[in-house]
């Protein structure tokens, strides 16, 4: 499965990105960032590449069962300004989240600490968090493209403009079916109420 380019990347923290990779969380939830585009996150792409960074990552954040996956190398690319990608995904579904009781309730399907997840939900008081439920795939090899200035700064979105020609989106999804879909209705589940 293709994807336009300039290929989409959404920046995740390394860590998050581990979970996602292994099956241990199916959600990520956003507020904008700082260069978003009108400071407002917003699931624009229906395919993407997943793009861990550690930039605003902190151990406090990461509830202490899932602290290990701070540890959890990447791949690693071959040369200093290279970078790699071993995961894309698909958005699902997107929901608002609107209250801070609902935000702490989703804690169980994330790294995140209530805490974390208090101080995410606080920040842009006037904009909403945004749930994504993510279908995680992981690609049969890593993908290396050369880094580009245009990729640094807060922002949630980057358009990888480095591809050529635009990657060939294969491989299995973390979770099965069933999996997938069970933990799906679970999040619906706290969502509703």
């Amino acid at each position: 499965m293709t994807i336009p380019e300039p290929v989409p990347a959404l920046k995740e923290w390394q860590v998050v990105c581990a979970a996602l990779g292994q099956g241990l969380q199916t959600i990520t939830l956003r507020k904008g960032g700082i260069e978003e585009e009108q400071g407002e996150f917003r699931p624009r792409f229906p395919k993407f590449l997943l793009y861990p960074t550690r930039e605003h990552q902190t151990a406090a954040a990461i509830q202490p069962s899932y602290r290990h996956l701070l540890e959890h190398n990447s791949p690693q690319p071959p040369e200093p300004g290279k970078l790699c990608f071993d995961l894309w995904a698909t958005f699902e579904r997107g929901y608002p989240i609107l209250s801070r009781k609902t935000a702490l309730a989703l804690a169980r399907f994330t790294v995140w600490t209530p805490d974390a997840l208090s101080k995410r939900f606080d920040l842009y008081p006037e904009k909403p968090m945004i749930l994504m439920i993510l279908r995680v795939h992981k690609l049969p090899h890593p993908l290396i493209i050369s880094e580009d200035p245009s990729y640094a700064g807060c922002r949630s979105w980057v358009p990888l403009v480095n591809f050529r020609p635009s990657p060939d989106l294969t491989g299995p999804p973390v979770l099965d079916h069933e999996r997938f879909t069970k933990t799906t209705v679970e999040i619906e589940h706290v969502i509703r109420f």
